[in-house]
């Protein structure tokens, strides 16, 4: 079956063939792994370098502090920046009108949401220094969450790589300087100082960019059916916004008040892959997200095209990290964080099965944004949510870290119940398990030699693992020929292979006769 999105022309490209609408998802999705790459990276290494430096319990007081001002970062966010991508996306002559506004409720939201979180930290009792942490963190995200309403003006509009280059500016700012001041062994409160500073600088760096490509300034917005308009159509993101923390990352509070923040670095070592590899996820779907809310209203169902293709890059990509997680992941965790670290390796076992399963539901969730359904998008996230702690109240108490590992790959599995059965009721099949058996069948055949080998170094069993899995893609038809001369036509790469070559493997389609 032919999973190549529709070409039906969109709005403000009359006429785009496939190949172009590839080229420009495909512009787009590179912007989201330069923006998100250097997000994960950047975060990951602090992670790293503060497991390495200071150890395991600052680990879980880094992680206590960035997981609460997550988890209250709707009061911030308010679901604003995604809202502003698809609306944006809809309708691109309002784009000023929409960001200027989105401006001045996240400057009022944020400052009250640095005062609520800091209150709320003191009143559960925290530390003087994680309430500080806490205080300083939250100052941190309301100029992220300023600096990311600009991101996605420019998304909504299709110009990611405009994003991408502030974030890559705020990112590299962090690591560097942050990598200093624990090298340094300076208090620890001066990495959220780090943060504050980083984020301030993509904030300018994103102004700059906005004047300079759309000839205007920015401003604050005061219109007031605008700010009524956002401010409705933004309550479901904001639910959703609320509650995929409590979805995610609860469990790490619940720890950290159970079980000590001992248990809660070894908990954040082992998940730390498991939720930064989603990033994998976004990459294409934060790219189609625009085409696919731009192109509904045109082509209703038919945008179903884009969906398993985005299913399909997801399982290619997510099934062997599944494998790699499971075969190397006691290594890898040994390699990258330290021996001090080794119980954390079954937990993170455990969590790499449901890898694939998460970018799938990244893809679905995505979609259900893309296509008006966010309201339900937000209630499958309330469900899950609520299971998720119910379950954890059982598991924490007596299975700690590994408890709260199984809670998450459950919780992931009924996540993408849930949320198929709402696609299918607007998108037909945008899912089956054929779909995953090419490259599971590739994945398992990359482990064997692996397993045979495990005596050798991770660092070169890694890039082994990806030499055998890339060999096997064509063979197993994991990639057919006529996808990947489909994808070298829309990039343009065919005409680096010699002419013979090309068409004998990647032939131009022929017009139809008249």
């Amino acid at each position: 079956m032919d999973q190549r999105p529709p070409t039906s022309p969109g709005p403000d490209a009359p006429g785009d063939s496939a190949e172009k609408v590839t080229r420009r998802v495909a512009k787009n999705g590179l912007a989201q792994v330069v923006r998100l790459g250097a997000t994960i990276i950047s975060k990951l290494l602090i992670v790293v370098a503060i497991a390495r430096w200071q150890g395991v319990e600052q680990v879980g007081d880094f992680t206590i502090v960035m997981t609460f001002t997550m988890t209250l970062g709707f009061l911030n966010n308010l679901g604003m920046t995604v809202l502003l991508v698809r609306e944006i996306a809809k309708e691109r002559h309002r784009v000023h009108e929409y960001t200027e506004n989105a401006l001045t409720i996240g400057v009022v939201s944020g400052i009250l949401s640095v005062f609520v979180m800091g209150l709320v930290a003191s009143g559960l009792g925290y530390s003087r220094e994680l309430v500080i942490g806490v205080y300083l963190s939250a100052i941190a995200m309301v100029l992220d969450n300023l600096g990311n309403l600009y991101v996605a003006a420019f998304s909504g509009y299709e110009r990611m790589e405009m994003g991408a280059l502030a974030i890559v500016i705020q990112e590299l700012a962090f690591l560097v300087v942050g990598a200093i001041v624990l090298i340094l062994q300076l208090p620890f409160l001066w990495l959220f100082v780090i943060y504050i500073l980083s984020r301030f600088i993509s904030l300018v760096a994103s102004i700059q960019i906005y004047w300079k490509l759309w000839g205007k300034p920015p401003r604050l917005g005061f219109e007031w059916p605008v700010l009524k308009l956002l401010g409705r159509k933004t309550l479901p993101f904001a639910l959703t916004t609320a509650l995929a923390p409590v979805f995610a990352r609860f469990d790490v509070l619940m720890l950290a008040s159970m079980r000590g923040n001992v248990e809660v670095g070894y908990y954040e070592v082992a998940s730390t892959l498991f939720y930064r590899l989603n990033v994998l996820a976004r990459f294409y779907n934060l790219a189609i997200l625009p085409l696919i809310a731009n192109q509904y209203p045109i082509i209703g169902d038919k945008v179903v095209g884009y969906v398993k293709q985005a299913l399909k890059y997801q399982l290619m990509i997510g099934a062997p990290l599944t494998a790699i997680g499971l075969v190397l992941g006691g290594p890898l965790i040994v390699a990258v964080y330290g021996l001090e670290f080794q119980p954390a390796v079954f937990a993170f076992q455990i969590m790499a099965m449901a890898i694939f399963l998460r970018l799938v539901d990244n893809t679905l969730a995505v979609t259900l944004t893309a296509i008006n359904m966010e309201s339900q998008r937000s209630v499958a996230t309330a469900v899950l949510a609520i299971f998720n702690i119910v379950i954890n109240l059982y598991a924490i108490p007596r299975y700690g870290y590994v408890g709260a590992a199984v809670t998450s790959v459950i919780t992931e599995i009924g996540f993408f119940v849930y949320v198929y059965l709402v696609v299918r009721t607007r998108l037909p099949n945008p899912f089956s398990l054929e779909m995953l058996i090419r490259p599971a069948a590739a994945s398992l055949i990359m482990t064997l030699p692996l397993l045979v080998v495990n005596s050798w170094s991770v660092w070169v069993l890694l890039p082994l693992g990806v030499v055998i899995y890339a060999l096997l893609v064509m063979p197993l038809r994991v990639v057919t020929p006529d996808e990947l001369g489909f994808m070298m036509r829309a990039f343009k790469a065919d005409r680096f292979l010699p002419p013979a070559l090309r068409r004998r493997f990647f032939p131009r389609p022929q017009p139809p006769s008249e």
